[in-house]
Protein backbone atom coordinates (compact mmCIF):
# COMPACT_ATOMS: atom_id res chain seq x y z
CA UNK A 1 0.00 0.00 0.00
CA UNK A 2 1.24 3.47 -0.95
CA UNK A 3 2.28 5.23 1.88
CA UNK A 4 -0.05 8.86 2.92
CA UNK A 5 1.14 12.09 2.08
CA UNK A 6 0.61 13.01 6.26
CA UNK A 7 3.07 9.73 6.78
CA UNK A 8 5.74 11.36 5.03
CA UNK A 9 5.86 14.59 5.00
CA UNK A 10 6.69 16.75 8.37
CA UNK A 11 4.83 20.32 8.42
CA UNK A 12 4.64 22.95 11.32
CA UNK A 13 2.74 25.93 11.24
CA UNK A 14 5.22 29.08 11.41
CA UNK A 15 3.69 32.48 11.84
CA UNK A 16 0.30 33.71 10.97
CA UNK A 17 -0.54 37.15 11.32
CA UNK A 18 0.79 41.32 10.90
CA UNK A 19 3.87 41.23 9.99
CA UNK A 20 6.18 44.10 11.30
CA UNK A 21 9.81 44.94 11.49
CA UNK A 22 11.18 41.61 12.66
CA UNK A 23 8.20 39.07 13.15
CA UNK A 24 10.03 35.52 13.63
CA UNK A 25 8.26 31.96 12.36
CA UNK A 26 8.28 29.49 14.88
CA UNK A 27 11.38 27.04 14.68
CA UNK A 28 11.82 23.21 13.12
CA UNK A 29 14.48 21.14 14.66
CA UNK A 30 16.45 19.56 11.74
CA UNK A 31 16.99 15.96 13.90
CA UNK A 32 14.87 14.47 12.00
CA UNK A 33 15.09 16.09 8.96
CA UNK A 34 17.58 16.46 5.99
CA UNK A 35 16.02 19.88 4.52
CA UNK A 36 13.43 22.27 5.17
CA UNK A 37 11.26 24.62 3.38
CA UNK A 38 9.72 27.61 4.34
CA UNK A 39 6.61 28.47 2.29
CA UNK A 40 5.29 32.38 2.83
CA UNK A 41 3.10 33.92 1.72
CA UNK A 42 2.13 37.70 1.83
CA UNK A 43 -0.20 40.15 1.29
CA UNK A 44 0.39 43.06 -0.81
CA UNK A 45 2.25 46.04 0.48
CA UNK A 46 4.29 49.15 -0.71
CA UNK A 47 7.26 48.12 0.54
CA UNK A 48 9.73 44.98 -0.16
CA UNK A 49 9.74 42.22 1.70
CA UNK A 50 12.97 41.13 3.68
CA UNK A 51 13.55 36.99 4.70
CA UNK A 52 16.38 36.16 7.36
CA UNK A 53 17.11 32.56 8.08
CA UNK A 54 18.15 31.73 11.25
CA UNK A 55 20.10 28.66 12.75
CA UNK A 56 19.45 28.06 16.55
CA UNK A 57 21.33 25.54 18.93
CA UNK A 58 17.45 24.60 20.88
CA UNK A 59 13.68 24.71 20.19
CA UNK A 60 13.51 27.65 22.74
CA UNK A 61 16.08 30.31 23.86
CA UNK A 62 19.54 29.45 23.11
CA UNK A 63 21.72 30.61 20.99
CA UNK A 64 20.28 32.36 17.79
CA UNK A 65 22.70 32.79 14.53
CA UNK A 66 22.20 34.12 11.09
CA UNK A 67 22.61 31.42 8.26
CA UNK A 68 23.96 32.36 5.31
CA UNK A 69 23.69 30.42 2.34
CA UNK A 70 23.42 30.21 -1.47
CA UNK A 71 20.18 28.27 -1.46
CA UNK A 72 17.87 29.44 -4.30
CA UNK A 73 14.45 30.71 -3.47
CA UNK A 74 11.23 30.54 -5.60
CA UNK A 75 8.67 33.08 -5.74
CA UNK A 76 5.21 33.70 -7.75
CA UNK A 77 3.68 37.01 -7.50
CA UNK A 78 0.18 37.80 -8.33
CA UNK A 79 -1.43 35.97 -11.01
CA UNK A 80 1.57 33.70 -12.08
CA UNK A 81 0.77 30.03 -12.23
CA UNK A 82 4.13 29.05 -11.93
CA UNK A 83 6.79 29.53 -9.44
CA UNK A 84 10.24 31.64 -10.50
CA UNK A 85 13.45 30.27 -9.27
CA UNK A 86 15.83 32.84 -8.45
CA UNK A 87 20.11 31.84 -7.43
CA UNK A 88 22.01 34.68 -5.18
CA UNK A 89 24.74 35.51 -6.98
CA UNK A 90 26.87 34.95 -3.80
CA UNK A 91 26.45 33.61 -0.03
CA UNK A 92 23.53 35.87 1.20
CA UNK A 93 22.25 36.42 5.00
CA UNK A 94 19.06 37.91 3.68
CA UNK A 95 16.66 37.73 0.66
CA UNK A 96 15.35 41.02 -0.14
CA UNK A 97 12.53 40.34 -2.49
CA UNK A 98 11.52 43.20 -4.19
CA UNK A 99 8.64 41.77 -6.23
CA UNK A 100 6.37 41.70 -3.46
CA UNK A 101 6.05 45.65 -3.28
CA UNK A 102 2.62 45.86 -4.26
CA UNK A 103 2.13 42.18 -4.94
CA UNK A 104 0.38 39.28 -3.28
CA UNK A 105 2.23 36.34 -3.44
CA UNK A 106 4.26 33.35 -2.29
CA UNK A 107 7.78 32.33 -1.59
CA UNK A 108 9.81 29.27 -0.87
CA UNK A 109 13.18 29.13 0.97
CA UNK A 110 14.84 26.06 1.40
CA UNK A 111 17.89 25.09 3.91
CA UNK A 112 19.81 22.03 4.06
CA UNK A 113 20.80 20.27 7.53
CA UNK A 114 24.28 20.30 6.32
CA UNK A 115 23.68 24.07 5.83
CA UNK A 116 23.68 24.56 9.28
CA UNK A 117 26.77 24.93 12.16
CA UNK A 118 27.03 21.86 13.39
CA UNK A 119 30.59 22.31 15.15
CA UNK A 120 28.33 24.88 17.28
CA UNK A 121 25.33 21.99 17.03
CA UNK A 122 23.05 24.79 15.72
CA UNK A 123 20.26 21.69 14.99
CA UNK A 124 16.68 24.22 14.71
CA UNK A 125 15.91 26.88 11.98
CA UNK A 126 13.45 30.01 11.59
CA UNK A 127 12.72 32.77 9.72
CA UNK A 128 12.11 36.54 10.18
CA UNK A 129 10.14 38.72 8.42
CA UNK A 130 10.21 42.53 7.57
CA UNK A 131 8.75 44.70 5.66
CA UNK A 132 9.86 48.52 5.70
CA UNK A 133 6.79 50.07 4.90
CA UNK A 134 4.55 49.10 7.50
CA UNK A 135 2.38 45.65 8.53
CA UNK A 136 1.58 43.31 6.14
CA UNK A 137 -0.27 39.82 6.76
CA UNK A 138 1.89 37.06 5.96
CA UNK A 139 1.92 33.36 6.72
CA UNK A 140 4.53 30.43 7.00
CA UNK A 141 4.26 27.11 6.65
CA UNK A 142 7.54 24.88 7.58
CA UNK A 143 7.21 21.81 5.33
CA UNK A 144 10.13 18.48 5.15
CA UNK A 145 8.99 15.67 2.74
CA UNK A 146 12.31 14.17 3.68
CA UNK A 147 11.95 13.22 6.84
CA UNK A 148 14.37 10.60 8.88
CA UNK A 149 11.92 8.89 10.73
CA UNK A 150 8.35 7.72 9.88
CA UNK A 151 5.30 8.12 10.37
CA UNK A 152 5.88 12.36 10.21
CA UNK A 153 2.84 13.18 12.03
CA UNK A 154 3.87 10.95 15.14
CA UNK A 155 7.39 13.38 14.91
CA UNK A 156 7.91 16.67 17.53
CA UNK A 157 9.08 19.13 14.96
Amino acid sequence: MESLYSEKVGYKNGFLGDNTAGSSSARFGLGDAYKVAFVIEAASHASDLDITVNQHDAASGGTTKVLATENPYYEKLGAATKFTKTVPSSEVSNYVLTGFNGSTGTVVVEVLAEDLDRDLDFSHVSVTLAASGGARVVHTSIVSNDMRKSPAYDQDL
